[in-house]
């Protein structure tokens, strides 16, 4: 009788090794769910949930081309979170061929209209984001970190109302001086009956909500344009992270970064709590765009979205990337719906100017007695 074969520490370790990462992905899943002012560091592993899924498909094949039985193990634990692994990836959407009776959206967090590879202001640059904006032809204009001065050439929200043919704006100033002004705004071609701000530290800041009730054929809709906590890393961090790619790192800078993404977690948790109740107490359907700065693996998204429908999942294709900037490349950047209205089209320009890819979507209103 033959005995069986014995196995290698090869397999053992690379079994142990698999075995945390399959643990990691779990706990990943958990991260839409728990609140991080509750248990913050599950908010980690949400954000590493693209890595751990790719590990993860890596060992499948690892262990598939090695004859072993465990390549079932990590596939079906990736086929438990198969629902958010479609928040990161869309294929065989197709545009609807309705053409008439559209909304257009765009949503921009513009960087103040400075490019990220320079950081500071250039005509030329300008020139091209403006041009960007206004070749995207929308009917509304959700941006984020806006910029525009009161004279010349950087009076960028009067060139919008003058070549875009928005006739309408509104916007909430966080920073300004005698000339210059810095906002989050919302730009329509369609009448703004009614504008609303809502402070989540109770003053004037760049992480804000604003919603604009619009007149859209004769349904009133309501826009909301969110900016959530921002992750605030200073010039140091962006050095250290370039220095991470050439594996130097050290622990001081990882505390400070860790301690930086960590208060960011913690309070998009409670103003997506405060955004959702917002949503759910709207008597009109809901348009909800901005910069989330967070994954669609988070708890802010996941609260959010929860009775709306995601632009990209609807009519997005290929992988969801909206962040230009040096941390890792994440989608951050949503355009979500209520149910009353169907998604014709979706579109993320990459053309990188600001940190943040515009993102673009089209929509039909269907149902307005349906609200959410």
């Amino acid at each position: 009788m033959k005995s069986k074969k014995k196995k290698s520490f090869i397999f053992w370790f690379m079994l142990f090794i698999n075995v945390i990462c399959l643990a990691a992905l779990v706990v990943g899943y958990l991260a839409a769910w728990v609140k991080p002012s509750i248990y913050w560091p599950i908010a980690f592993f949400g954000l590493a949930y693209p890595f751990n899924v790719l590990i993860n498909i890596l060992f499948a094949i690892y262990w598939i081309i090695n004859k072993r039985w465990f390549a079932i193990v990590p596939l079906l634990v990736i086929a438990m979170g198969w629902n958010t692994l479609l928040d990161y990836v869309q294929f065989g959407n197709e545009k609807s061929s309705q053409t008439e009776n559209t909304l257009s959206i765009l949503t921009y967090n513009a960087h103040l209209f400075k490019p990220i590879k320079t950081n500071k202001y250039d005509k030329k640059s300008k020139h091209e984001m403006l041009e960007m904006v206004l070749n995207a032809k929308t009917d509304i204009i959700c941006f984020q970190e806006f910029y525009s001065r009161k004279r010349g050439v950087y009076d960028i929200k009067d060139s919008l109302l003058q070549k875009g043919g928005y006739t309408h704006f509104e916007q909430e100033i966080y920073d300004s001086n005698d000339n210059e002004t810095m906002s989050i705004a919302i730009f329509s071609k369609y009448p703004i009956i009614n504008y609303e701000v809502v402070q989540f530290y109770g003053i004037k800041h760049a992480n804000v909500c604003t919603y604009a009730d619009i007149l859209f054929m004769e349904d009133t809709i309501r826009v909301f344009n969110i900016h959530l906590q921002s992750i605030s890393f200073q010039p140091e961090d962006y050095q250290y992270l370039d220095q991470v790619k050439n594996v130097e790192t050290d622990m001081q800078s990882n505390k400070r970064i860790g301690s930086r993404l960590k208060h960011a977690f913690i309070h998009r948790g409670d103003q997506a709590d405060q955004v959702a109740q917002l949503i759910n107490e709207s008597q009109y359907p809901v348009l909800v765009c901005g910069d989330f700065n967070d994954t669609p693996a988070s708890y802010a998204f996941n609260i959010i979205s929860r009775d709306l429908k995601d632009s990209f999942r609807e009519k997005g294709n290929g992988i969801g990337v909206t962040y230009n900037g040096a941390f890792p490349n994440f989608q951050i950047d949503y355009i979500l719906c209520s149910k009353a209205f169907e998604v014709n089209d979706y579109k993320i320009i990459k053309k990188k100017y600001s940190d943040h890819y515009p993102v673009k979507a089209v929509f039909i209103l269907t149902n307005t007695k349906e609200i959410n």
